[in-house]
């Protein structure tokens, strides 16, 4: 389990959703603009409840993995919103959807409180939210009896695992796990990835080029145009660095002067989400 060594957000804390609200789906469609995180809900639901086992209720249960060939990510690669949770259960439960951050393999956070949800028997639901949620975060349930969980056979030892605390998580506050399932926690999360930048350093060379850093907030794409041309993928979320040559009229008068100052749009796509422009203000010389 890799680290996280990001800041505390802060979270929102839901009453509970009728579930006329949530529409039971095969599994959640993620549009164009949304990218989906966690469980595809393939397995089945566990056939009697798990008690937060080795620990005690009520508990947090907070995925680390999932089933091989699951084909959604097991963490978030990306700043941006969830805008459904997805989940699998086999009874009636109340459940509150979480996110979780892990700083250590010996440590884990609490990152943010989705809706509380009185789910009425079997079945898969989708159930509509706006929570922010950060590059690294984990998806996880608070509460005590559940079987939103995968079970034996087929269901479990299958390189998936959770978990488990009591007390629940509290967001912003590090805590050590309780002991560790090796079941999938049948949840998910359908994500609208950010695609807000910011610019850093800016470093000119003297031959009419520069390289500017940009923090990208998940994996995606940088361009330039108007002025000035360039590209860089960005492969998770962080700096990006990106190389800035000017053309057009730009490099003409770059050329007769010996220094040009060039308003590029700066455009970010983000993996599986809405690209957003803005432009910088660059200056170059020879």
């Amino acid at each position: 389990m890799k680290g996280d060594s990001r800041g505390v957000r802060r979270s929102a804390r839901w009453c509970a959703i009728p579930i006329a609200l949530a529409v039971a789906l095969a599994a959640p469609a993620a549009g164009s603009a949304s990218i989906t995180v966690g469980s595809d809900l393939t397995l089945p639901a566990a056939s009697s409840p798990e008690n937060c086992i080795l620990s005690a209720p009520p508990c947090t249960r907070l995925a680390f993995a999932y089933h091989a060939g699951n084909p959604f990510p097991f963490k978030s690669p990306t700043n941006g919103t969830v805008t459904s949770f997805g989940i699998k259960t086999g009874m009636a439960e109340t459940v509150t959807f979480r996110l979780g951050t892990i700083p250590s393999s010996a440590s884990t956070a609490g990152s943010g409180t989705g809706p509380t949800v009185a789910l009425p028997g079997p079945g898969t639901y989708s159930i509509a939210t706006l929570l922010p949620i950060a590059a690294d975060d984990r998806l996880g349930l608070d509460g005590s009896s559940t079987r939103a969980v995968s079970g034996l056979p087929g269901g479990c030892l299958n390189n998936a695992g959770y978990l488990l605390f009591n007390p629940p998580l509290t967001n912003g506050v590090v805590q050590t796990a309780d002991s560790t399932n090796a079941c999938e926690l049948l949840v998910n999360a359908v994500v609208t990835p950010s695609n807000m930048v910011s610019f850093a350093k800016l470093k000119v060379n003297g031959n009419g080029t520069a390289v500017l850093t940009v923090v990208v907030p998940g994996p995606g794409r940088l361009s330039l145009s108007r002025g000035a041309r360039g590209g860089v993928k960005a492969k998770e979320a962080g700096a990006a660095k990106l190389k800035v040559k000017p053309v057009g009229r730009a490099k003409a008068e770059l050329a007769a002067n010996g220094r040009v100052t060039i308003r590029p749009r700066v455009t970010f796509a983000p993996k599986g989400g809405t690209p957003r422009s803005v432009k910088h203000r660059i200056r170059l010389h020879l």
